[in-house]
């Protein structure tokens, strides 16, 4: 009587099939998945690890070392974290 028809890997399904025609919301075959809030960001890699051997010899100084390099950035792909699905 609640709608809730169970759950699947975690996720809860619910709908609204078993109201009144005149208080659904939902479409027949239509979907959506939504998320919660601290799911939303993600790290980007936009250039891979890339590492390099260094001497301070070719400017004249005595030391050795890595330089190391990657560029990342932090992005939100669904800024509502909401999906819509339609049966076809």
């Amino acid at each position: 009587m609640e709608g809730i028809l169970g759950s699947f890997f975690g996720i809860s399904i619910l709908t609204d099939g078993f109201r009144a025609d005149n208080l659904q919301v939902l479409n027949p075959g239509e979907v959506y998945f939504l998320g919660t809030p601290k799911a939303l960001g993600v790290v980007m890699e936009r250039k891979p690890l890339t590492v390099e051997n260094t001497i301070g010899a070719v400017i004249g100084q005595s030391w050795r070392g890595w330089y190391m390099e990657q560029i990342q950035s932090q992005i939100v792909v669904n800024a509502r974290s909401v999906v819509k699905g339609q049966r076809v």
